[in-house]
C-alpha cells in the first residue's frame, strides 16, 4: 500500500502543509482505489487459476511436445537439396541447400555466413569427414572437392 509520505515525496509536496481532513480524504481515497483493484484482480486470479489447471492437464495428455529440429535424435527430416563441400588452404566452404541444416553447421568451429559466396565458411580446424557424416543424413547429396586456392583475403574475414 502506498504512503502519503511517499506520495507526497513522488509529487514534490510538503505533507506538514496538509490539513488532517486531507490527510483522512486521500487515506480513504487510496484505500477506495485499493478495493477497486482487488475487486478486477480477483476474478483474473480465478481466471489464471482455471487456466494453468487447463494447461497442466493438457500437458499431461500430449505431454511435453517439442518440434524435433535438426541435430534431435527423433528428427525424422525428408532430404532435401544438394550440399557441395570445398576445402581450400585456407577455410572449408560448404555451399548448396544449407538453409535447412544451417544450425548443424553452426556448430562447428568458427562458422561464418559469406555472402558473396553464397556460403558458410568454416575454419579448418573442422574435420570434413565428421561434417559429412553429420550432414549426409540429412540431404540428397553431398559432393566434396579440394583446392589449392586461397579463398578469403584477410579483409574478407
Amino acid at each position: 500500500m502506498t504512503t502519503i509520505k511517499s506520495l507526497c515525496e513522488e509529487f514534490n509536496f510538503d505533507p506538514s502543509k496538509m490539513t488532517k481532513e486531507q490527510k483522512i480524504v486521500i487515506k480513504l481515497m487510496t484505500h477506495w482505489t485499493e478495493a477497486k483493484i482487488n475487486q478486477k484482480l480477483k476474478p483474473l486470479e480465478v481466471t489464471i487459476k482455471n487456466q494453468k489447471k487447463k494447461i497442466q492437464s493438457l500437458e499431461k495428455i500430449v505431454g511435453n511436445f517439442k518440434k524435433p529440429t535438426p541435430g534431435d535424435a527423433d528428427f525424422k527430416y525428408p532430404k532435401k537439396g544438394k550440399i557441395f563441400i570445398t576445402e581450400y588452404k585456407d577455410v572449408i566452404l560448404i555451399t548448396g541447400n544449407t538453409y535447412e541444416v544451417r544450425p548443424i553447421i553452426k556448430s562447428y568451429e568458427k562458422p561464418k555466413w559469406q555472402k558473396d559466396l553464397g556460403g558458410w565458411s568454416l575454419s579448418k580446424e573442422n574435420n570434413i569427414e565428421e561434417i559429412v557424416k553429420e550432414l549426409e543424413p540429412l540431404v540428397k547429396s553431398i559432393q566434396i572437392a579440394k583446392s589449392e586456392k586461397i579463398l578469403l583475403t584477410e579483409d574478407s574475414d
